[in-house]
């Protein structure tokens, strides 16, 4: 236990403010035209856990007759389900044709998704799209709940444009200041710079 502990503090660390993100497959040279109309999606996939039947454990509530209730599962149920969950959300936005895609908790290499590469996945099936990922929650193994361990997390939001991104920037928010921190999430934004038409900035 106390080789744990001291594993877990010396592997803390926050993740820079302003940080210059790395921006993928950025080969479109179109400029927004501020005089017509473009779509944005946004979805939070739940690093592909989140089937109909699945409960995470740090949900509670009640149902409708007042029986209150817990969730179960720290991590997502098998590989399998993770591919069939992370596919589905993807064919969704994919029908959707937006011109910018919103993905959160998307997951590159983590114990709660099976090691999925969710954000690989994303672009394999967006080819015709930039697009940028910050990190927002990266933690060292988490052995708790002891029934289904969460594991080592590295997760983020990602972002994908059918236009050039000629900046991209992770912007560090306030976390707290418990031991909760260590296991808990590198909140941030992402803010994507893009030309226009009229000479002005998205």
């Amino acid at each position: 236990i106390v080789a744990y502990v001291i594993f877990v503090f010396s592997s803390y660390y926050r993740i820079e403010d302003k940080q210059t993100l790395v921006i993928e497959n950025n080969q479109s040279n179109d400029t927004i035209d501020v005089n017509k109309e473009y779509t944005i999606s946004t979805y939070n996939i739940g690093f592909g856990a989140h089937s109909q039947d699945y409960t995470f454990f740090m949900d509670s509530g009640e149902t409708k007759e007042g029986k209150e209730t817990k969730g179960k599962w720290s991590k997502a149920r098998s590989k399998e389900e993770v591919i069939f969950n992370t596919s589905n959300a993807i064919q969704t936005i994919t029908a959707l044709k937006p011109d910018f895609c919103l993905f959160q908790e998307v997951d590159t290499n983590a114990t709660r998704s099976h090691y999925i590469d969710q954000f690989q996945m994303i672009k394999d099936n967006f080819k015709g799209y930039n697009s940028t990922f910050g990190i927002n929650f990266h933690s060292v193994y988490l052995p708790y709940p002891f029934h289904d361990m969460h594991g080592r997390v590295n997760a983020g939001i990602a972002t994908l444009s059918r236009f050039k991104i000629q900046t991209s920037t992770r912007h560090s928010l306030t976390v707290t200041n418990s031991l909760s921190k260590l296991f808990d999430l590198d909140r941030c934004f992402v803010s994507n710079e893009f030309n226009t038409s009229n000479g002005n900035k998205l």
